[in-house]
């Protein structure tokens, strides 16, 4: 029996010897090496780049684009980068014996355009905004229509349409769709469409004022319960001349309530904004208040149902006109305006006492039109280049929280007129405007980088 035992033993010793002999003289493949080579690169978002793999020894891959999409396992594919940036792309090669990396960085640039769209002699630009996918949304007039367009990402018109007595000015995102607010003989119009578009039933609605005999629409946001703050003048009053119009309405467009503001002799302008106690910041400019014999700068302050709970007179120079105004993230604001030389910013504390001013007419003459706080906290801010007689181009200003200047860029020569401008997606801004030459106009969209520079 032991020898028995011994015998196997000895056999299955040998028998592993030999295949340990044997294991260890397979002789294993070439190790992979990873290598790929890409075009398209340091093109302008969205950007699609194509990859040629020229990995050797290999069996499988895996591609990292570096965005955070999901991982790809073809052998040359090709990556749609939606946002400019540098991204490290990593290609691994694999076979049985191993595997293997390559990385090579790829950038994608900024985009930018600077495009103009109309079809007649009478094209004018109002406001644009940027949709979720990262488009944009126009509004302006053609021919004396409004005129409204969808345009993509690289500034191609995607459609157009226009409709009659809207006189569309204002527009503000909903959730689906778009709210804009305009002039005409009866009343400023209220109307909204979809996405694609299409006008909602029952619109547009039209908001008087007694014995008004003309109106103009200025400035539209969707408020917390989900109606509008709409703004403008009513103008022709009997004994008042012209007045800011306020109207705040329910989700169906019904009024919730209206007012006028103003005195005694004449207010222009009129643009209103939610604030952050539920209440509404609006600027305009007075004769009746302020300096005796010019217009001054005006600034309202109501409580949720419109009622005035304070207001300020801000005038230098010539004609003083408050343009545009916003609620800072401090809860104070900041507004842009003009006289009839410069124009200028001012900020505010809650109350509507200044706490800067980066001194009337260090714009060299422009007239601020919009703004908006940006990301950092600072502020970019559109007008032209000139005075309230010569117009020399539009004029960007982006300045910091404490109103120091960080850069300035102009866009065209005489006769461009900016009308709104906003931050985008990617940290830079777009701006529309009307160019006005010979008398021929045309909408102009100008999208910038970060640091207002258009390729």
């Amino acid at each position: 029996m032991i020898k028995k035992h011994l015998f196997l033993f000895i056999i299955l010793f040998f028998s592993s010897c030999e295949f340990n002999q044997l294991h260890e003289n397979v002789v294993k493949g070439p190790a992979p090496a990873a290598e790929f080579e890409s075009n398209n690169n340091n093109c302008k978002a969205p950007c699609e780049v194509s990859f040629v793999n020229k990995s050797q020894n290999a069996t499988s891959y895996e591609w990292d684009f570096g965005d955070g999409s999901p991982l790809s396992e073809e052998i040359n594919p090709s990556h749609l980068y939606s946002s400019n940036g540098s991204y490290t792309v990593k290609l691994t090669a694999k076979n049985d014996d191993g595997e293997n990396q390559f990385t090579n960085p790829i950038s994608i640039r900024y985009n930018t355009f600077d495009t103009t769209y109309g079809a007649d002699k009478a094209d004018y630009g109002y406001d644009v905004l940027q949709t979720a996918d990262k488009e944009f949304i126009l509004l302006g007039s053609l021919n004396g229509r409004t005129y409204i367009l969808k345009i993509n990402q690289k500034g191609i018109e995607q459609w157009s349409k226009a409709y009659s007595n809207v006189g569309g000015r204002a527009i503000t995102p909903l959730s689906s769709g778009y709210a804009i607010v305009g002039d005409t003989n009866d009343g400023i119009s209220l109307f909204l469409i979809d996405e694609n578009g299409n006008a909602q039933s029952g619109y547009p609605k039209y908001y008087d004022w007694p014995n008004a005999s003309y109106y103009e629409g200025h400035s539209i946001e969707q408020t917390t319960d989900g109606g509008f703050i709409i703004s403008g003048l009513a103008g022709g009053i009997p004994g008042l001349g012209e007045k800011i119009f306020v109207i705040k309405t329910f989700s169906s467009g019904a009024i919730d309530w209206d007012d006028i503001y103003g005195g005694d002799i004449w207010e222009e302008g009129g643009k209103a904004r939610q604030t952050t106690d539920g209440g509404y910041i609006i600027i305009g400019a007075t004769a009746s208040f302020g300096r005796p014999s010019q217009f001054d700068i005006y600034v309202i302050k109501t409580n949720s149902r419109g009622k005035q709970e304070w207001s300020k007179t801000i005038g230098e120079g010539g004609n003083a006109y408050g343009h545009f105004i916003e609620q800072t993230g401090d809860g104070g604001y900041i507004f842009s305006a003009a006289n009839s030389s410069a124009g200028y910013v001012q900020k505010m504390d809650q109350n509507g006492n200044k706490e800067w001013d980066p001194n009337p007419g260090i714009y060299f003459d422009e007239r601020g039109t919009q703004l908006q706080q940006t990301d950092d906290d600072g502020y970019i801010i559109t007008g032209w280049r000139g005075n309230s007689v010569t117009n020399l181009g539009i004029y960007l200003v982006k300045i910091s929280a404490q109103g120091q200047i960080e850069w300035t860029q102009t866009f065209g020569d005489t006769g461009e007129r900016p009308g709104s401008v906003r931050q985008t997606q990617d940290g830079g801004y777009v701006v529309i405007a009307s160019t006005d030459r010979e008398g021929s106009s045309d909408i102009n969209l100008i999208k910038t980088d970060p640091e207002g520079g258009v390729e």
